[in-house]
């Protein structure tokens, strides 16, 4: 007989949650405000059965320990909309620019209950040099949210607490881990053209979809190669783009397209190769 040793994992920080419904193409939120997620497992305890004669215990069937899911609080330092919706339902109210205005929760007696989702927690792994290799993926399929309460302190920013239950169906495990080499913090696909422009070094560029929002911007960057950059990556160092204009850019070369939040950080791009007027 050997002696072998498992594989040591040493993780840290609650790096990423998602929470994405079952919905065809629904959309994945991602948290990345959170500092602490607690989990409880979830049994129910069949009594164990003895047979004691005269005061001697002659037999007994050990209690049967059944999981039934695990009871999840995430505490999250920022109010999330998408979030809270998701969590107990009701209504997100936004104002003309498309920001947020307001949330009000499901009326008393409401069958509006939220939706039922996976809740993916990701922590990073680190060797002993230091040296992140990657992330830990621990995921609970069929979650729902509990009711949510607000409350708040002089000098302290809130930090709100949402308890979440988790129940795998039938044959299902009540969590997955898996280890993963990257956090799944995309930014959003655009569909990008280009046409030989008006006058010769210029190029029509056409994007699609829209901007998410008016108060949105277009930035972009013209090189022999570019990269998209990360979900929220600071791009105000490109180019401002008007979304009309024809832009000046070197025929063959690559030309990126981003669409910014109004602080310069990037929410969708997308890239083509210039074809610029001759």
């Amino acid at each position: 007989m050997s002696v072998k040793k498992g594989t040591e994992v040493a993780t840290i920080d609650v790096v990423l949650v998602t929470v994405q419904s079952y919905e065809a193409g629904a959309d994945e939120i991602a948290l990345d405000t959170s500092n602490k997620v607690d989990v409880t497992i979830a049994t129910e305890t069949e009594d164990a059965v003895k047979l004691i004669v005269k005061g001697r215990l002659i037999a007994q069937k050990p209690p049967v320990v059944t999981v039934t899911g695990n009871t999840i609080v995430l505490t999250d330092n920022v109010f999330n909309d998408r979030l809270v919706q998701m969590l107990q339902g009701g209504t997100i109210k936004y104002d003309s620019n498309g920001d947020f205005a307001g949330y009000t929760p499901p009326v008393a007696g409401s069958n509006d209950k939220g939706k039922i989702f996976r809740t993916n927690v990701y922590s990073a792994i680190y060797n002993a040099g230091g040296v992140l290799t990657g992330y830990e993926r621990i995921s609970y399929p069929n979650c729902q949210g509990q009711p949510i309460a607000f409350g708040s302190e002089d000098g302290v920013f809130r930090s709100s607490e949402y308890t979440i239950d988790s129940a795998p169906a039938n044959g299902e495990a009540p969590y997955d881990i898996d280890i993963v080499s990257e956090l799944p913090i995309n930014v959003g696909q655009l569909t990008v053209t280009s046409v030989a422009g008006t006058n010769t070094g210029d190029t029509a560029i056409t994007v699609t979809p829209a901007l998410e929002k008016p108060t949105n911007i277009y930035k972009y960057l013209v090189n022999p190669t570019v990269v998209l950059p990360n979900y929220g990556q600071d791009v105000s160092a490109y180019t401002t783009w008007d979304g009309t204009s024809e832009i000046t850019a070197t025929d063959g070369y690559e030309i990126l397209i981003v669409e910014a939040d109004r602080n310069g950080l990037a929410l969708n791009a997308g890239k083509t190769t210039v074809v610029a007027a001759q």
